[in-house]
């Protein structure tokens, strides 16, 4: 099966870009995915969103799953594949959000083509684009309050815990798949990013720290 993994850039985040998109090209490198981040301009989020969507839809029709994943992520272990957390009858998966009252983090999705249709569910946000352009989190806001009036939303997408695929750095532990820099400043997540980078940086959920001159302490 074709895998695509998507994700955005823009200028004010070529430092992070340098760092997270090598790690994603290293994981797709591994599985076989093919990889792209496309240019989207963040400044004019709101004019520029529905033309992201609609390549999106262009691109779950030539691939038979494509992963939409944000720049401030890492994939921390290349062991686990996109099968590994997918189910045969999954259409779209997302992660909760599990550091604060907020629910869901669309940040990293899962996005089944053919007769799965969660092209429908992305029909529906452009459609939909004037009742969610002004929303706090736009399209995540929508996509929760979608879920809870409509059954054919909630059939379709299932909600995986944080650690299955978006788990915060305060929350993440060794062997968790992707690591997401939510919440924080642009300066925090590139420096949150580097530092992760440094001690794992071939995506291998070992730790083999050794501490030169100074005895290990006991646990």
């Amino acid at each position: 099966m074709r895998v695509l993994i998507r994700s955005n850039w823009s200028e004010n985040i070529q430092d992070l870009t340098n760092i997270c998109s090598v790690n994603h090209k290293a994981y797709c490198k591994k599985w076989g995915y093919d990889y792209k981040f496309n240019h989207l301009d963040y400044k004019n989020y709101n004019e520029v969103v529905i033309d992201d969507m609609k390549g999106l839809l262009a691109d779950l029709s030539e691939y038979d799953v494509v992963m939409k994943i944000g720049m401030d992520t890492l994939f921390m272990n290349h062991d686990i594949s996109i099968w590994d957390v997918m189910t045969d009858s999954d259409a779209v998966v997302i992660a909760r959000e599990e550091t604060g009252w907020w629910p869901i983090n669309n940040d990293v999705m899962l996005y089944r083509s053919g007769p799965f249709h969660a092209d429908k569910l992305i029909k529906r946000f452009i459609e939909d684009f004037e009742v969610w352009k002004q929303y706090p989190w736009r399209q995540q806001t929508h996509l929760w309050n979608l879920m809870q009036e409509e059954k054919w939303v909630r059939d379709m997408v299932r909600v995986v815990p944080a650690k299955v695929m978006n788990q915060h750095p305060t929350r993440w532990q060794l062997g968790d798949w992707i690591v997401h820099f939510y919440n924080m400043s642009l300066e925090d997540k590139v420096a949150n990013a580097k530092n992760f980078m440094k001690l794992w940086p071939d995506g291998k959920p070992v730790w083999k720290e050794k501490m030169d001159g100074v005895r290990p302490g006991v646990i």
